[in-house]
């Protein structure tokens, strides 16, 4: 009885077994048709896996989209004012030959049609200086210098500076605000200490230093605050005007600027002055107290 009662013990524990066996593999022939199994999702899943990889990816792609559009949209902003300045300048012209008889004039047509054309090329001209780098003044080393210079810009205005001195500091206040308002050159600056090549072969012993360059040869320089400081009351040498800068910087052509007659009359006097202080070399070394 004990043999028979032990050998139907051992029929319902196959039984179970096999019921279980088929469940197992019902159950994994389930989760394989669903894509892996559960280890495998859950190793998906985590920091390591593929699936938290491809999320964070894709999760990174949407930020530097974002960055991209932001950027976009401000430069698009940029550009619109820029045409908005050409649709104004235009309709000033439309307003102006408006009567009936200016528009009969072939003269003043031609006239007009020569202002537009002119506005369209300095138009064209402002967004292919932005898209070189002008607008901004910004930083270069000595490795990027002579591609700078060099570059399709025709006017590059460089700043030699060296980071602990005061004056240097307030040269490159007033060109950064000089930079966006003059696309027609490009504003950069380079520190002296760590050009000395380039500090030595242009002969700069003073700093601030700023030499304007027009198709890659230097045709100009600022010297200290020489132009400047003449003008200023005593004690107050360091506060003059940005426009005081932006008119130094146009003596030689080198900036769209046309000041009023008196401040041309400034202007002669300033140039006499800097005639007599500027012959060369001055010194061996860099030196802040020049002036």
């Amino acid at each position: 009885t004990m043999m028979k009662s032990s050998g139907m013990t051992t029929a319902a524990g196959h039984a179970e077994a096999n019921r279980r066996m088929q469940a197992a593999v019902q159950d994994v022939g389930e989760r394989h048709a669903a894509g892996g199994s559960f280890q495998a999702a859950n190793a998906d899943s985590g920091p390591t896996g593929s699936l938290y990889k491809q999320r964070r990816e894709a999760a990174e792609a949407e930020i530097r989209a974002e960055r991209e559009a932001r950027a976009d949209a401000a430069e698009s902003a940029r550009v619109r004012r820029l045409e908005d300045q050409v649709a104004a300048s235009t309709k000033t012209l439309d307003d102006v030959d408006s009567d009936d008889e200016l528009l009969d004039d072939p003269e003043l047509q031609m006239i007009r049609a020569a202002r537009i054309n002119q506005l369209r090329a300095q138009h064209t001209e402002r967004l292919q200086n932005m898209a070189r780098g002008h607008g901004q003044f910004r930083e270069i080393t000595q490795d990027e210098f002579l591609s700078e210079v060099t570059s399709s810009s025709r006017k590059v205005l460089i700043h030699f500076y060296h980071r602990d001195f005061e004056r240097c500091k307030i040269m490159d206040k007033h060109l950064a605000l000089l930079a966006p308002r003059h696309l027609e050159a490009k504003f950069l600056k380079i520190d002296a200490e760590k050009s000395p090549f380039f500090a030595a072969k242009l002969a700069i012993r003073v700093l601030p230093t700023v030499v304007m360059f027009l198709d890659g040869v230097a045709i100009d320089r600022i010297v200290g605050f020489e132009g400047l400081i003449e003008d200023q009351a005593r004690g107050a040498e360091d506060e003059f005007e940005t426009q005081q800068l932006e008119e130094l910087l146009s003596h030689s052509e080198f900036l769209d600027y046309e000041p009023t007659p008196r401040e041309e009359t400034q202007a002669w006097d300033i140039d006499a002055r800097r005639n007599n202080v500027y012959e060369g070399v001055r010194d061996t070394g860099f030196d802040e107290n020049e002036y």
